[in-house]
């Protein structure tokens, strides 16, 4: 075997940018070996906990992708498992991850998208119509716990009355911990969940607002000028939270229609500042991120590509973090060194149980709730977390609690959230069982087709298409081209489809399309024939703004398709139209539309329609028809019908009309041989738009005998 010469076994080797020589290119090499073999050492030896953070990203999407696996199969929801495996991998589990600055950036972004996408997806429409509802649950929610956690702390427990009343405030806020499994179960638009989160942020503010007062009492601050303070800070941030923001945000979406990610990221810009703005003036970040949600509300439009990418990051990665985060913090063996603590946690857990229970118990009592309402009210509102921890640390750096309070805060965090996780899993699907109930069955499956031509007006009319699409129908949008049978059609069908799918792969949705080509002698039969073969039973068309009012209802080629099927016809308005903006539906309806067969498809979509864009309906019609159909409309659109105008269908009547900028106004018509088919309405008509040219229009042609 070679040996290396006798000098080079106790030499350093220092590399220069002078010539080597044999010797110092051997030596250079050993030198190089040596390194590497350390370097090989250092990388395979792991510490606990883990410092590296490619390390500590792979645990962590390990058990986000494991947790829902392995643990739903023993029936433990998946964001129990997330709690139960943050407590097996924290530092005082297995010790595998540290709560170190980033891992609490990403836990704090994900209770602050917890806390945005309950605002995001509340139906502000059911949410006022029931506020009355909201209030009182908001404000028991708050009161039996507090009452009983000061009463228990202060008699039972023997802590000092202000301890006792941060017991008290810390038991009486709530956090929405199992809100993803009520958006999996597709139960947030239902009346009870909206009344839910609408208690959730009374009670929480209520006890956050408690919690000022306290600490400032502890503090020596609680004054006229502490008070009047407070009160000029939630007036600061209502007016940028309500009136800056909207405006902002409005501004935005209507004059820039750039790609997901920037839109993404001017609304995760926002829910920051949002947050950021809350916490300046010492407010609780968390309410920021609540009511950003609720003012963008109406500018996301549910079910949108953007829409669909906030949920699924959220509920993906920054959601699953914060669980896991909470689950770190829980240190089991402080029990096991001090037995006597068990006692008065058990107790805790017992009254912060108990409190909501009440709460809910007398909730489904006054309203006459079903069971599993009720059950749903005491699942979703159990669940302590972040202002629980928030206003112990308070009591802590006061000098109030001691290390035992936050470790049994810790663990209340953890057997509440598993236990709110249980209860929601449980009453969730029968909520969603009796929505799916109330739903009258269609009598034909939902076929949508929607004839494209024009380049510049594909995209307005496939997203439209897809808000109108009811989301269980899993069919295909059609889209549909007709062609003259040339020579060169070959070339122009290949040109077509990558038209088309351009156009749906830019609108991000993740509804599927299709595009059907038909050859025929003339546009209006191959639409028609299309129709027949595919069963459609909605054509979707367009109509360019600059159309005068007599074409668009008069005009020869936009007439002889409507005129083709029977069907339901949507004419919208393109490219002008914007929906993500749109403020007040005017539904116009003319006399004896409801003698039409598919008026009752008709308010279904209208109906559907307010839902998806979030928006108020006002029906205007003919006094008779108005009276009569007062109760179908209250039943069918529900809490987004804000009553009907009554009209003539005279012009001077228009002046009457002031809508907004972001109204929307979709004109009902009808087909020559309908039942109500009304020269002196097809003239309002025209007069209205004429005046109207730059507002959201959209037409519909209810199915006709």
């Amino acid at each position: 075997m070679f040996k290396p010469p006798d000098y080079c076994k106790n030499r350093s080797f220092k590399l220069s940018t002078s010539t080597l020589t044999a010797d110092d290119e051997y030596a250079k090499s050993i030198t190089f070996v040596h390194e590497t073999k350390t370097s090989m050492s250092l990388t395979l030896s792991i510490n606990l906990p883990l410092q590296d953070p490619v390390l500590i990203i792979t645990v962590m999407i390990l058990v986000i992708f494991l947790s829902p696996l392995l643990l739903e199969r023993i029936k433990i929801p998946a964001i129990a498992g997330l709690l139960i495996f943050g407590m097996m991998i924290g530092p005082n589990g297995f010790n595998i991850i540290p709560q170190n600055l980033e891992f609490s950036l990403f836990s704090t972004t994900g209770l602050l998208y917890l806390m945005f996408l309950a605002g995001l997806e509340i139906d502000l429409i059911d949410f006022i119509k029931n506020k009355g509802k909201s209030i009182v649950l908001g404000l028991m929610s708050f009161a039996f716990p507090f009452v009983l956690g000061f009463l228990i702390s202060h008699y039972m427990l023997s802590l000092d009355v202000l301890p006792s009343l941060l017991i008290g405030a810390m038991l009486s806020s709530h956090t929405l911990i199992a809100y993803p499994i009520a958006s999996k179960m597709g139960i947030i638009s239902t009346t009870i969940v909206t009344i839910i989160i609408g208690g959730t942020i009374i009670a929480d503010v209520v006890a956050l607002i408690s919690l000022q007062i306290i600490s400032d009492y502890a503090a020596d601050l609680f004054n006229p000028e502490g008070i009047i303070r407070m009160l000029l800070n939630f007036t600061v941030f209502g007016l940028i939270l309500f009136v800056v923001i909207p405006w902002i945000s409005k501004m935005f979406f209507k004059y820039f229609m750039g790609d997901l990610i920037i839109q993404y990221l001017f609304i995760l810009t926002l829910l920051f500042i949002s947050a950021t703005t809350a916490e300046l003036l010492h407010i609780e970040p968390i309410i920021g991120a609540f009511f950003c949600g609720l003012v963008l509300n109406r500018n996301i439009i549910n079910g949108s590509p953007l829409y669909q990418r906030i949920e699924f990051i959220g509920n993906s990665l920054f959601i699953p973090i914060f669980l896991i985060s909470v689950g770190l913090l829980v240190n089991p063996g402080f029990y096991f060194e001090n037995p006597s603590t068990i006692l008065p946690l058990a107790i805790l857990i017992v009254v912060a149980i108990a409190g909501k229970y009440i709460a809910a118990f007398l909730m489904g009592l006054f309203f006459r709730l079903k069971k599993h309402e009720t059950n749903l009210i005491v699942g979703l509102t159990t669940a302590r977390a972040a202002s629980a921890i928030a206003i112990v640390l308070v009591g802590y750096k006061l000098g109030l609690f001691n290390e035992a309070i936050i470790n049994h805060t810790v663990v209340l965090i953890l057997i509440t959230s598993i236990l709110s996780t249980y209860i929601t899993q449980n009453n969730a699907k029968k909520v969603a069982d009796d929505a799916l109930s109330n739903m009258d069955e269609r009598d034909e499956p939902e076929v949508i087709m929607v004839p494209v031509s024009n380049p510049a007006n594909v995209p307005t009319l496939l997203r439209f298409a897809s808000y109108l699409k009811t989301s269980s129908t899993n069919k295909a949008i059609y889209g549909l081209s007709v062609l003259a049978n040339v020579p060169t059609v070959q070339d122009q069908i290949n040109k077509n489809k990558l038209i088309f799918h351009k156009t749906v792969e830019d609108l991000k949705s993740d509804v599927p399309f299709k595009l059907i080509t038909r050859i025929d002698s003339t546009v209006t039969n191959g639409i028609s024939k299309a129709m027949k073969e595919l069963s459609a039973n909605i054509m979707i068309l367009g109509w360019h703004e600059k159309t005068t009012p007599f074409e668009v209802l008069f005009g020869n080629i936009l007439n002889n398709l409507i005129n083709s099927t029977n069907k339901m016809v949507w004419v919208v308005k393109t490219p002008g139209t914007q929906l993500n903006n749109s403020g007040i539906i005017h539904l116009f309806l003319p006399p004896d539309a409801n003698k039409e067969i598919g008026f009752k498809k008709l308010t279904k979509k209208a109906a559907h329609l307010s839902r998806i864009l979030k928006n108020k309906i006002i029906v205007h019609s003919n006094e008779s028809m108005a009276n009569d159909m007062e109760a179908l409309f209250k039943t069918e659109i529900k809490g987004y019908y804000q009553g009907n105008v009554a009209h003539c269908f005279d012009h001077t009547e228009i002046s009457n009309l002031n809508p907004s900028d972001s109204d929307l106004f979709l004109i009902v018509q009808s087909r020559r041989r309908g039942n109500s088919y009304n020269k002196s309405y097809n003239k309002f008509v025209m007069t209205l738009i004429e005046k109207h040219t730059d507002l959201n229009i959209i037409f519909v042609y209810p199915d006709q005998l």
